[in-house]
């Protein structure tokens, strides 16, 4: 049978019409819902997200920051800015440079405040400090936005700065300020040279930082004993059948070794005019010793520039030499060592059977030149530093406990005989400066 339809009506297009209403509703709907959601992220999102990334970009800035003043600066030599000194300190413990904070920043920063050209600490002559600091490190471009830093010097013995790092995205910035400090130099070696280095004879380093390196080339023999790796940055004869051993590593850092840095731990000063001096580190410094043991244990030779000890009886100290020192006899034993710390501007040579424990800051022996060890010298297992600006030259049966490096790049150093070299990574703090490290940081 037929459906009769009403005139008018039409079921099927009020449905399809009922339809594209609710559509247009739901439209309208996820407009609002969209607006609201993009205001959302315009208001809060998207700042949190450019402030996360201002902050990363102020961490990246502190990093490169730690790390030019790590490879690309050097504290100067008072003596070397004019006016001198370069940095003084207030009473209030405050390094200044023309009586105000030292800093390095940007151009436009009034604080600016820093010497340009000087030699530094190490000798080393250094122009344009101003522009090198302010060419990495002020306006530079990291990911999506930019930092600039500011740097005060807070200490310069041990060094210690205050970084402050500021990183813009899109007008919104963060800043991260940080404290550094410079670490003793404790190499994870026990022994490396600036220059070459030869390991032969029956040689053995050991202990567990029982480590060689040579920032050149290393050549080692068939019977020799090292108990962790033997690397060089240049090439390493010998080293194959060792997976660990090997050339082309990073070089290390070697501070420089200057003598005069370490004058102010001297209880004695041997001198240049053949006298002995109470020295800085004493109750009198300056005062000349007329009378008593000294007088008889040490001897000068003006010709060679040489003090020598050739007794096996030695006052206990540590001693500035000007020129060389010699030590022949054998002072000390295994239950009384020689407690000294030997410091010469020129060589040291020690031969003979002297038993040694070192009398002040974990040193042993300093030489501004060279640094001769051989013979039957001992020193007691805690050792500490022994340290030449040239070569050094390792032979006989020394027992020698702690870390013995060399500066210099253009000269070969050697050890053979029967030598034994043993560090357990155990000294502490010595004068001689290592790397800067990150101490405190704070965002904000």
């Amino acid at each position: 049978m037929k459906k009769r339809m009403i005139p008018g009506t039409d079921p099927e297009g009020s449905a399809l019409i009922a339809v594209l209403m609710m559509m247009l509703a739901l439209f309208f709907l996820s407009s609002i819902v969209m607006d609201t959601t993009s205001s959302y992220l315009n208001q809060w999102v998207t700042p949190q997200v450019r402030t996360s990334r201002a902050l990363y970009v102020a961490e990246g800035g502190a990093h490169v920051a730690l790390q030019w003043l790590r490879d690309s600066y050097g504290l100067p030599r008072n003596s070397s800015c004019s006016p001198s000194p370069c940095f003084s300190s207030t009473t209030a413990g405050q390094i200044v440079y023309n009586n105000q904070p030292v800093v390095l920043s940007a151009s436009t920063d009034p604080d600016l405040n820093h010497p340009d050209s000087y030699t530094d600490m190490e000798g080393t002559v250094r122009s344009g400090v101003i522009a090198g600091f302010q060419s990495n490190l002020t306006n530079q471009s990291l990911g999506s936005g930019t930092f600039n830093v500011e740097a005060t010097l807070l200490g310069t013995n041990p060094q210690r700065w205050r970084i402050a790092s500021n990183g813009t995205v899109s007008s919104v910035s963060k800043t991260v300020t940080v404290q550094t400090r410079q670490n003793p130099f404790n190499p994870p070696y026990a022994l490396v040279t600036g220059g070459d280095l030869a390991i032969g004879g029956n040689s053995k380093v050991q202990g567990s930082c029982g480590n060689a390196h040579s920032n050149a080339n290393l050549s080692v023999g068939n019977s020799i004993t090292v108990a962790g790796t033997a690397t060089s940055t240049g090439s390493c004869s010998g080293c194959s059948g060792h997976p660990d051993w090997g050339g082309g590593r990073p070089k290390a850092k070697i501070p420089a070794v200057i003598p005069s840095d370490f004058q102010q731990y001297a209880i004695y000063e041997l001198r240049s005019d053949g006298k002995i001096y109470y020295g800085q580190a004493s109750a009198t410094p300056g005062v000349e010793i007329t009378s008593g043991p000294l007088k008889d244990q040490w001897s000068y030779s003006s010709a060679t520039e040489v003090w020598k000890l050739s007794g096996n009886t030695a006052a206990d100290g540590a001693f500035y030499a000007e020129g060389k020192i010699e030590v022949s006899g054998s002072p000390g034993d295994a239950t009384t060592p020689w407690q000294a710390t030997l410091i010469a501007t020129g060589d040291i040579k020690i031969s003979g059977s002297p038993r040694l424990t070192q009398y002040t800051q974990n040193l042993l022996m300093v030489a501004g030149q060279d640094l001769t060890i051989s013979g039957d010298p001992q020193t007691d297992p805690v050792g500490g530093v022994m340290a030449a600006k040239n070569q050094l030259k390792i032979s006989g049966n020394p027992q020698l406990n702690g870390f013995v490096f060399s500066k210099s790049a253009e000269i070969s150093s050697v050890t053979i005989g029967n030598p034994t070299i043993t560090y357990n990574c155990q000294l502490g703090s010595n004068p001689f400066p290592g790397d800067l490290a990150m101490v405190s940081w704070m965002e904000n």
